[in-house]
């Protein structure tokens, strides 16, 4: 049942096939990291209003289900690329 769900998001114009760029999408991870974002978003929002504030996202840490989940997996190499553009902007900004 797992398979075919996977499938069926994998699919994107619904045509029963994978084409190369709907493979690549599982095969690159970029579909199992689209998953764990999807999932770390929907534990972080605790207001359920479609967007996160900073409290709510650092209180996600404190979720039961966050440090077994592929969101945790996820959220160092997340937190590690937000941490590099945010020091890329900070040289930039010393710069001017």
């Amino acid at each position: 049942a797992e398979g075919r769900a996977i499938f069926k998001e994998l699919d994107g114009d619904g045509d029963g096939r994978l084409d190369a760029r709907e493979h690549l999408l599982y095969e690159s991870g970029i579909y199992a990291g689209r998953v764990a974002w999807r999932a770390l978003f929907n534990m972080a929002d605790a207001d359920g209003d479609g967007r996160i504030l900073q409290e709510e996202l650092v209180a996600c840490r404190e979720n039961p289900h966050f440090g077994g989940s592929a969101a945790y997996h996820h959220s160092k190499t997340w937190i590690s690329a937000i941490e590099q553009m945010f020091k890329r902007d900070d040289e930039t900004f010393e710069e001017l």
